[in-house]
């Protein structure tokens, strides 16, 4: 294997993984998902949610990750485009439920940069369909 290429092949991978997991979190009742996401948001971080909501740095995201735990989720067509060895953008197609809610379903965008050895999501971004 080419050895210019080895770190975007990690990079791939680690950043679905990265947006997996924060799904697996986010799916898991009591803190989980603050817990998670207070190891990979980065503090300058901002999510872009349906209906307008714009959440800035990390304790406000955090804050806002108290909501009921999804009951169900899928991920499909994940992408993930590398820009750089340090940085990169996950896209893909979600289908989620909430327990006693309608079905959600959406495109999602989150962009990650390497901050001190690690990757931390920097930007995320929800367009319902």
């Amino acid at each position: 294997m080419n050895s210019k290429l080895l770190p975007q092949v990690i990079q791939v991978q680690d950043l679905a993984a990265i947006e997996r997991q924060g799904w697996q979190a986010l799916s898991t009742k009591g803190t989980a998902g603050q817990q998670f996401y207070s190891q990979v948001l980065h503090d300058r971080a901002v999510m872009l949610l349906p209906g307008g909501m714009v959440l800035r740095g990390k304790a406000d995201i955090l804050a806002a990750l108290a909501a009921q735990p999804w009951q169900s989720f899928h991920l499909e067509d994940l992408e993930v485009m590398v820009l750089s060895p340090a940085a990169g953008i996950v896209t893909y197609r979600v289908s989620a439920q909430r327990a006693g809610n309608a079905p959600y379903a959406a495109l999602i965008s989150s962009t990650y940069a390497m901050s001190d050895g690690e990757f931390k999501l920097m930007l995320h971004q929800q367009t319902p369909i």
